[in-house]
């Protein structure tokens, strides 16, 4: 996804999820595959939750996280 893409994306689901920041990334990511009928990979979904919400996580946590609630990349 291009950078303008994802920071659309960031606006249109921090508007939809307003206590984003207590959701844990499996549930952001699910969700957004839900409403928004898309497939991210990896650094996307990275870049998309560095601009909804300011952190900058680790590859290896989200992956984690993901794996975790059987999200597979």
């Amino acid at each position: 996804m291009k950078n303008e893409e994802i920071a659309c994306l960031a606006k249109k689901v921090r508007s939809t999820m307003p206590n984003l920041e207590a959701l844990p990334l499996a549930t952001i990511y699910n969700t957004i595959k839900e409403q928004e009928k898309t497939n991210m990979n990896l650094p996307d979904f990275k870049e998309l939750i560095y601009h909804m919400t300011g952190w900058d996580i680790s590859f290896q946590v989200i992956r984690r996280q993901l794996e975790i609630n059987q999200i597979v990349w």
